[in-house]
């Protein structure tokens, strides 16, 4: 297994504890690897691994709030994977276009089928392009619509 060296970390200003509990219980082999309290006992820093990826998650800080400019990206090996994902992120937030959704904190995640990505690269000009232009109609990604799209470009 690949040393992760980079840990994306998630500020929030509330909530940061449900945010643990959630993402432990919501995502598929989810796991709390560690957290620490603060000096009134509740949650500091935690850290939870979802999807293979260790995510820091501190409690408090400068107001902020998440945005589209920073996206944590799922690779799916299958599309029972999308489902379970998208289906877990939206579960309280908002589907979105391309494969995009915000969950109930307002974290922006993309949830992607490894797929998508190897047709994209073993295509012609116009499969590529009739894999986006289905992409571009999609809330979750369709593997089954993306293969048929690149297929009936031949």
């Amino acid at each position: 297994m690949i040393e992760q060296r980079i840990t994306p970390s998630l500020m929030f200003n509330e909530r940061a504890q449900e945010a643990v509990d959630y993402y432990v219980s919501a995502f598929p082999e989810a796991r709390l690897v560690n957290s620490q309290p603060g000096p009134d006992g509740n949650l500091l820093v935690a850290f939870v691994e979802v999807a293979g990826t260790q995510i820091m998650i501190i409690s408090g800080g400068p107001p902020c709030e998440f945005s589209e400019a920073s996206t944590l990206m799922i690779s799916c090996r299958n599309q029972s994977e999308v489902d379970a994902y998208y289906g877990a992120i939206t579960d309280g937030g908002e589907a979105l276009p391309c494969g995009w959704a915000k969950d109930r904190f307002g974290v922006f995640w993309q949830v992607t089928p490894r797929r998508m990505g190897e047709l994209m690269s073993s295509g012609t000009p116009a499969q590529c392009e009739a894999v986006m232009n289905a992409m571009f109609e999609m809330t979750k990604f369709d593997i089954a619509a993306l293969e048929e799209a690149f297929e009936s470009a031949r």
